[in-house]
């Protein structure tokens, strides 16, 4: 039997560094079916288009693989990093996962 996941607020999920009218299709699909598939309510951002989303909006906090690397300099990534910092820092989040780029 499948459980399907309630959250008290959507689920932000960050795909870094991939903006949305090129994402990496094969990978982002397979994100954004299981999050359907899984969870009642569920927002995406894309930070390389610069949409972070409010720290005050989101309890959980998922941020995707990438196909750029943290090593190099990107104009988006250090809001990123500015983001994760700031919301790691105030501790107001229940969970923030990241898969390869986002770890």
């Amino acid at each position: 039997m499948k459980k399907v996941i309630a959250l008290n607020t959507p689920l932000a999920i960050i795909f870094p560094g991939i903006p949305s009218d090129r994402p990496y299709t094969e990978y982002n699909d397979t994100i954004i079916e299981f999050t359907r598939d899984n969870f009642n309510r569920a927002i995406f951002y894309f930070a390389g288009d610069n949409e972070l989303p409010s720290e005050h909006d989101h309890d959980n906090f998922f941020i995707t693989g990438s196909p750029h690397s943290v090593h190099n300099p990107e104009p988006w990534l250090d809001e990123l990093k500015n983001f994760l910092t700031s919301l790691i820092s105030t501790g107001n989040y229940d969970t923030i996962t990241g898969i390869c780029f986002g770890h």
